[in-house]
């Protein structure tokens, strides 16, 4: 398998909202999911470009999913991806792409993965909010 392949199969298949419950059980097992997405990312420098250029490639907003906030913070928690992610979340926000929805759908209910990667996610928002752009400004309140 190529990595754009893996990459896409990751995106389409890889249902997050799966694992929504009560049950210690399934939170473990979305932390396991996200932990190894992230080691496969960050030890992979192919892998990171082929989830960009995969999710730069999404044209229409109702093709975004919850997996692709977790793959944006996960990038974005590596430093040498932050620029790219800056300008691929500011890119989709002005072109009306990327919805808050999604970011909404993401966190709900998923408070114990959300706590791993809170600091991306809290760097994400300040960068929105320190956008010249009132749409993205918009986006990170």
């Amino acid at each position: 398998f190529n990595s754009e392949t893996v990459t896409t199969s990751i995106r389409n298949d890889l249902d997050i909202s799966s694992f929504v419950s009560r049950q210690k059980k399934d939170r473990q097992q979305e932390l396991l999911i996200l932990d190894a997405l992230q080691s496969g990312i960050q030890f992979q420098s192919e892998n990171a470009k082929s989830f960009r250029q995969n999710l730069k490639g999404i044209t229409d907003k109702a093709q975004h999913q919850p997996i692709d906030i977790w793959i944006i913070l996960i990038l974005y928690s590596l430093p040498n991806e932050r620029k790219n992610v800056e300008a691929l979340l500011r890119d989709k926000i002005n072109r009306g792409i990327f919805q808050s929805s999604v970011f909404v759908e993401c966190v709900q209910n998923h408070t114990a993965s959300i706590q791993e990667f809170l600091p991306s996610l809290l760097e994400l928002c300040a960068f929105c909010l320190r956008s010249a752009d009132s749409t993205v400004i918009d986006y990170g309140a």
